[in-house]
């Protein structure tokens, strides 16, 4: 299962149009058993502020909660700008496990019968 740390810049809520820009990092972890597919797990704004995918436990913060739906939206959507940069990220990161996967493969080396060990005498 592949992680990925993202960093964005310039995201915009549409709702809200260019006045408000937002950058920080994402977490992209795997949404499917072959990497295919990611989502955000967490969203770094600043040094300070980490906000989290909503629910019904960690709800006390409703602002906190649109923002991220709000940048999560933006970066899961490949059509966007930042979409389509995260998906490119996420499909080198994937390539770059696997080809690191294939490389530390030791392989299997039979013994043959051609060789026979003789007792010294």
């Amino acid at each position: 299962m592949t992680t990925l740390q993202f960093t964005f810049e310039q995201v915009t809520i549409p709702l809200y149009g260019e006045g408000a820009l937002f950058y920080g990092e994402a977490t992209l972890e795997s949404a499917s058993e072959d990497d295919s597919e990611f989502y955000v797990s967490s969203v770094q704004l600043g040094k300070k502020a980490t906000l989290t995918r909503p629910s019904r436990i960690n709800s006390a913060d409703p602002v906190g909660g649109f923002l991220f739906t709000e940048i999560v939206k933006q970066i899961e959507n490949d059509k966007t700008v930042v979409g389509g940069q995260a998906a490119q990220e996420w499909a080198s990161a994937v390539e770059d496990q696997a080809f690191e996967a294939r490389s530390y493969r030791i392989p299997e080396v039979s013994p043959t019968s051609s060789y026979i060990m003789e007792a010294a005498e």
